[in-house]
Order: structure tokens, then sequence, then C-alpha cells
């Protein structure tokens, strides 16, 4: 069977991790709200929102201080404010060369306690040469809650084969 992301691979991983489970382990309660969920997918938009914008400080503002960044362009993963600032300067080189920017489409989103997990398509769109050039792809974030607010702490970027 081939699952994509969302709520049937969810509920067919609760099924296998039910499975798993020891005698008197269960499955976590999700008692999450919809604000709750809604809270983690706007500071990934933020993010989003300061990279197409070549808003960096934005952007690093709503990053852990220990984030990682895996992406398709070397050296393909990122950890740490250093290098999440050398990524959004990258972009920002990228951004004005091919009027790159990135959009997300309806996201999926798990929240236990003081953890967010989302999963959204994204489209990177862009000009080559006088040409139109869309990539479609996933984008993966990890995130946690400090204090009151979300922070990234961990964002995959993958484009569709």
């Amino acid at each position: 069977m081939l699952l994509t992301c969302g709520p049937r691979l969810r509920r067919a991983a609760e099924q296998v991790l039910g499975l798993a489970l020891m005698d008197g382990d269960a499955l976590p309660a999700e008692d999450t709200t919809m604000a709750e969920e809604e809270e983690p997918v706007a500071v990934l938009r933020a993010v989003i929102d300061a990279m197409n914008n070549g808003q960096d400080h934005a952007g690093l503002a709503n990053m852990a201080g220990d984030v990682v960044i895996i992406d398709d362009v070397p050296p393909f993963r990122r950890s740490g404010r250093h290098e999440a600032e050398l990524w959004f300067q990258r972009l920002a080189v990228a951004r004005h060369q091919v009027d790159a920017s990135l959009t997300l489409k309806d996201a999926d989103v798990r929240v236990a306690d003081d953890k967010a997990y989302v999963v959204a398509p994204g489209l990177y769109r862009g000009m080559l040469e006088d040409s139109g050039v869309d990539v479609q792809g996933t984008l993966i974030a990890t995130l946690r809650r400090h204090q009151s607010s979300w922070l990234v702490d961990g964002l995959i970027w993958g484009c569709a084969i």
C-alpha cells in the first residue's frame, strides 16, 4: 500500500506504534486544539516569508540557536545560528539571481507537549533565462516551544522526484 503524508499515514503509523508498545504503555493523548496546531505553522510561515523577502533577522528570530537545516544544495546540512545566517545569505543571492520564492500549501501538523512536527507541500518558483521554473517539493519542520514562543529547530526541504 502506498501512503502519502497526511491522515492515512498518521493512522498507519499509530497502528504500527500501537503494536510495538510494551504492556502498560499507551499512545500519548492528542489533546491539541486547532489554535495549538496553527501556532507552529504560523511561525514556520514567518520563516518562509522572511526568506522570500530578504528579512534574515526576522527569519533567524524564529529559529532555535541549534537549528538544523537540510536542503538540496551543498553542503546539504547546516547546523547552528552561524550556519543558518549563511543559509539565509545564500538564499538572498539565489532570490536575486532567479527571482525565487517558496510557497507552502496546507500543512499537516502534530503537536505533543512542547514539540511540533509540520509537513507541507511546497512550490519553489523562479525565473531562469526568461523561463519560469517551478520545483515542487516537501518542507518538513520540527519546532519546540521556548517559554511562550515556538521556534523552528529543524527544517528539511526535499524536491519531488
